[in-house]
Protein backbone atom coordinates (compact mmCIF):
# COMPACT_ATOMS: atom_id res chain seq x y z
CA UNK A 1 0.00 0.00 0.00
CA UNK A 2 1.17 3.50 -0.67
CA UNK A 3 -0.55 6.75 0.09
CA UNK A 4 0.45 9.98 -1.58
CA UNK A 5 0.02 13.35 0.16
CA UNK A 6 -3.56 12.82 1.27
CA UNK A 7 -5.26 15.53 3.30
CA UNK A 8 -8.00 13.21 4.55
CA UNK A 9 -7.88 10.12 6.78
CA UNK A 10 -6.67 7.74 4.06
CA UNK A 11 -3.59 6.73 6.04
CA UNK A 12 -5.61 5.88 9.16
CA UNK A 13 -8.10 3.88 7.07
CA UNK A 14 -5.29 1.93 5.38
CA UNK A 15 -3.68 1.18 8.74
CA UNK A 16 -7.02 0.02 10.15
CA UNK A 17 -7.64 -2.19 7.11
CA UNK A 18 -4.12 -3.61 7.30
CA UNK A 19 -4.56 -4.43 10.98
CA UNK A 20 -7.83 -6.23 10.26
CA UNK A 21 -6.97 -8.24 7.14
CA UNK A 22 -3.23 -7.93 6.55
CA UNK A 23 -2.69 -11.46 7.85
CA UNK A 24 -4.83 -12.81 5.00
CA UNK A 25 -2.22 -11.75 2.43
CA UNK A 26 1.25 -13.12 1.74
CA UNK A 27 2.73 -9.63 1.88
CA UNK A 28 1.39 -6.12 2.31
CA UNK A 29 3.78 -3.19 2.62
CA UNK A 30 2.50 0.23 3.67
CA UNK A 31 4.40 3.28 2.42
CA UNK A 32 3.09 6.63 3.58
CA UNK A 33 4.19 9.88 1.90
CA UNK A 34 2.72 12.83 3.75
CA UNK A 35 5.60 15.29 3.30
CA UNK A 36 5.75 17.56 1.53
CA UNK A 37 2.02 18.15 1.85
CA UNK A 38 1.71 19.49 -1.70
CA UNK A 39 3.46 19.55 -5.05
CA UNK A 40 5.17 22.70 -6.31
CA UNK A 41 3.16 22.68 -9.55
CA UNK A 42 -0.27 21.93 -8.09
CA UNK A 43 -3.11 24.45 -8.09
CA UNK A 44 -4.81 22.92 -5.03
CA UNK A 45 -5.19 19.66 -3.09
CA UNK A 46 -7.41 18.04 -5.75
CA UNK A 47 -5.29 19.13 -8.72
CA UNK A 48 -3.37 16.31 -10.40
CA UNK A 49 -0.25 18.12 -11.55
CA UNK A 50 2.47 16.59 -13.72
CA UNK A 51 4.64 16.11 -10.62
CA UNK A 52 1.86 14.28 -8.80
CA UNK A 53 1.21 11.97 -11.76
CA UNK A 54 4.93 11.26 -11.98
CA UNK A 55 5.16 10.47 -8.27
CA UNK A 56 2.17 8.11 -8.39
CA UNK A 57 3.66 6.31 -11.41
CA UNK A 58 6.95 5.97 -9.52
CA UNK A 59 5.12 4.53 -6.49
CA UNK A 60 3.28 2.03 -8.69
CA UNK A 61 6.52 1.04 -10.41
CA UNK A 62 8.20 0.59 -7.02
CA UNK A 63 5.36 -1.71 -5.91
CA UNK A 64 5.49 -3.68 -9.17
CA UNK A 65 9.27 -4.10 -8.92
CA UNK A 66 8.97 -5.19 -5.28
CA UNK A 67 6.29 -7.77 -6.15
CA UNK A 68 8.47 -9.19 -8.92
CA UNK A 69 11.50 -9.35 -6.60
CA UNK A 70 9.37 -11.18 -4.02
CA UNK A 71 8.26 -13.57 -6.76
CA UNK A 72 4.63 -12.74 -6.06
CA UNK A 73 2.03 -14.45 -8.21
CA UNK A 74 -0.23 -11.38 -8.33
CA UNK A 75 -0.28 -7.70 -7.50
CA UNK A 76 -3.46 -5.72 -6.92
CA UNK A 77 -3.45 -1.99 -7.63
CA UNK A 78 -6.31 -0.08 -6.08
CA UNK A 79 -6.78 3.68 -5.88
CA UNK A 80 -8.01 4.85 -2.50
CA UNK A 81 -11.22 6.23 -3.96
CA UNK A 82 -12.13 2.71 -5.10
CA UNK A 83 -14.13 0.58 -2.68
CA UNK A 84 -14.59 -3.17 -3.01
CA UNK A 85 -17.51 -4.41 -0.92
CA UNK A 86 -17.53 -8.05 -2.06
CA UNK A 87 -14.89 -9.99 -0.14
CA UNK A 88 -14.74 -12.53 -2.98
CA UNK A 89 -13.65 -9.99 -5.64
CA UNK A 90 -9.98 -10.93 -5.49
CA UNK A 91 -10.73 -14.65 -5.84
CA UNK A 92 -13.08 -13.91 -8.74
CA UNK A 93 -10.45 -11.81 -10.53
CA UNK A 94 -7.80 -14.51 -10.07
CA UNK A 95 -10.19 -17.14 -11.44
CA UNK A 96 -10.48 -15.19 -14.72
CA UNK A 97 -6.91 -16.31 -15.54
CA UNK A 98 -6.12 -13.04 -17.35
CA UNK A 99 -2.82 -11.17 -17.47
CA UNK A 100 -4.56 -7.97 -16.34
CA UNK A 101 -8.13 -7.97 -15.08
CA UNK A 102 -10.29 -5.38 -13.35
CA UNK A 103 -13.61 -5.46 -11.56
CA UNK A 104 -16.17 -3.09 -12.98
CA UNK A 105 -16.63 -0.50 -10.27
CA UNK A 106 -20.05 1.03 -9.67
CA UNK A 107 -20.48 4.65 -10.65
CA UNK A 108 -23.48 6.95 -10.58
CA UNK A 109 -22.02 9.05 -13.41
CA UNK A 110 -20.67 8.40 -16.91
CA UNK A 111 -17.26 7.77 -15.30
CA UNK A 112 -15.96 4.21 -15.12
CA UNK A 113 -12.68 2.42 -14.49
CA UNK A 114 -12.40 1.08 -18.05
CA UNK A 115 -12.45 2.28 -21.62
CA UNK A 116 -14.11 0.24 -24.37
CA UNK A 117 -12.36 2.25 -27.08
CA UNK A 118 -9.19 4.21 -27.60
CA UNK A 119 -7.95 6.44 -30.44
CA UNK A 120 -4.66 5.77 -32.26
CA UNK A 121 -3.22 8.66 -30.20
CA UNK A 122 -4.20 6.94 -26.94
CA UNK A 123 -7.23 9.08 -26.06
CA UNK A 124 -10.67 7.93 -24.94
CA UNK A 125 -13.10 6.96 -27.70
CA UNK A 126 -16.75 6.25 -26.91
CA UNK A 127 -17.99 3.00 -28.43
CA UNK A 128 -21.40 1.36 -28.78
CA UNK A 129 -20.37 -1.19 -26.12
CA UNK A 130 -19.59 1.37 -23.41
CA UNK A 131 -23.01 2.12 -21.88
CA UNK A 132 -24.39 -1.44 -22.13
CA UNK A 133 -21.24 -2.62 -20.34
CA UNK A 134 -21.19 0.17 -17.76
CA UNK A 135 -24.91 -0.27 -17.07
CA UNK A 136 -24.42 -4.05 -16.69
CA UNK A 137 -26.72 -4.92 -19.60
CA UNK A 138 -23.70 -6.62 -21.19
CA UNK A 139 -22.33 -9.05 -18.61
CA UNK A 140 -19.08 -11.01 -18.61
CA UNK A 141 -15.35 -10.53 -18.82
CA UNK A 142 -14.43 -8.43 -21.86
CA UNK A 143 -11.21 -7.35 -23.48
CA UNK A 144 -10.87 -3.56 -23.28
CA UNK A 145 -7.94 -1.31 -24.22
CA UNK A 146 -7.59 0.32 -20.79
CA UNK A 147 -8.46 -0.27 -17.15
CA UNK A 148 -7.46 1.87 -14.20
CA UNK A 149 -8.23 2.68 -10.55
CA UNK A 150 -8.41 -1.01 -9.55
CA UNK A 151 -6.84 -3.95 -11.38
CA UNK A 152 -5.03 -7.22 -10.77
CA UNK A 153 -1.86 -8.24 -12.62
CA UNK A 154 -0.95 -11.93 -12.87
CA UNK A 155 2.83 -11.82 -12.55
CA UNK A 156 3.11 -15.51 -13.46
CA UNK A 157 2.22 -14.68 -17.06
CA UNK A 158 5.21 -13.95 -19.28
CA UNK A 159 3.58 -11.01 -21.09
CA UNK A 160 3.25 -9.08 -17.81
CA UNK A 161 7.04 -8.93 -17.50
CA UNK A 162 6.92 -6.13 -20.11
CA UNK A 163 4.48 -4.00 -18.11
CA UNK A 164 5.83 -0.87 -16.46
CA UNK A 165 4.47 2.36 -15.00
CA UNK A 166 7.72 4.31 -14.94
CA UNK A 167 9.62 5.66 -16.73
CA UNK A 168 7.00 6.69 -19.28
CA UNK A 169 7.37 4.96 -22.62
Amino acid sequence: CATDHNSDNTTAMLQEWLGAVGKDYHSVVLKVQEEPSSYPDELGPKHWSDKRYENVMRLKQEALTYAREQRADYILFMDTDSILTNNQTLKFLMAQNKSVVAPMLDSQTFYSNFWCGITPQGYYRRTADYFPTKNRQRVGCFSVPMVYATFLIDLRKEETSRLAFYPPH
